[in-house]
């Protein structure tokens, strides 16, 4: 039962790192068309994934209120279209 619980164990923590690394590839690709599409967006993203709340992000970013605002909704929109090319992507590869 033990050999069992271990074998388990490690197929759930190789499943979670496969996905793992999966996410990572993902999110580096959408800094990149973000980047791409926007420039300067990259400093946005840094502030965001590196901080805990928008409050402290836009402290970092160095911008105002109303800016990061306007920021946030721009990666919203460059999200969707990164989501809307992704799906295109994956409905051409299953043809």
């Amino acid at each position: 039962m033990l050999k069992h619980a271990r074998t388990l164990d490690l197929d759930r923590k190789t499943r979670e790192e496969s996905e793992n690394m999966v996410l990572r590839i993902f999110i580096r690709e959408f800094i990149v068309f973000a980047e791409q599409k926007t420039p300067g967006m990259l400093v946005i993203i840094d502030a965001i994934q590196s901080t805990a709340t928008f409050t402290e992000a836009q402290k970092r970013a160095g911008i105002g209120s109303k800016e990061f605002r306007k920021h946030r909704e721009q990666l919203s929109l460059l999200k969707d279209m990164f989501l809307a090319i992704q799906s295109v992507k994956n409905a051409e590869t299953r043809l």
